[in-house]
């Protein structure tokens, strides 16, 4: 029992290496040093991705990485940065001017405001799908036909409200 589990564990760190090795033969290491940088990243995930690919036969060159960080790091600390950060789950970077981190926090609050939003706009989206499929195979004399059909006017109600929600959190960037 011992020695297929060995095998599969040997097969698997095996993958991850291959993995690795064309992950960092296929990385851009400019745009993988601004990716870092927009999503918040501190500088020493430069020196991780780095150390990652050290041993692999295409190593990143730290000089592409820190200037693709550096494009990164002047679009994140924008509002817009901050708040497509926000958007994509990540926090501000500690990296910012201090005199901009108020509105940056701002704008970042936002994104993530958005994001929460979008999440519950699809989850209703989904419901009333489901609803709707539910409505048409029953008849209108059918006693879960009203409450589903109020379920479902309730439902567009507050998928309007949300896309009203969504528009103006889209509006200032």
């Amino acid at each position: 029992m011992r020695l297929p589990f060995v095998l599969v564990l040997l097969g698997g760190f095996a993958g991850c290496a291959e993995l690795t090795e064309f992950s960092c033969a296929h990385t851009d290491p400019v745009a993988r040093g601004e990716r870092l940088a927009r999503q918040g990243q501190p500088e020493s995930a430069l020196a991780r991705e780095v150390a990652r690919c050290a041993a692999t036969p295409t190593p990143l060159s730290a000089e592409l990485l820190a200037e693709g960080y550096a494009r990164g790091r002047a679009i994140h600390c924008t509002p817009a940065g901050a708040f497509d950060a926000g958007h994509d789950g990540y926090r501000l970077g500690d990296f910012c001017p201090e005199a901009a981190v108020p509105e940056l926090e701002r704008a970042n609050r936002r994104g993530f405001l958005l994001r929460e939003v979008e999440a519950e706009i699809r989850s209703l989206r989904h419901e009333r799908f489901a609803l709707v499929a539910q409505l048409r195979g029953l008849d209108a004399d059918d006693p879960d036909y009203t409450s589903r059909r109020s379920r479902l006017w309730r439902l567009d109600w507050r998928l309007n409200q949300l896309d009203q929600r969504r528009f103006l959190l889209r509006a200032a960037y």
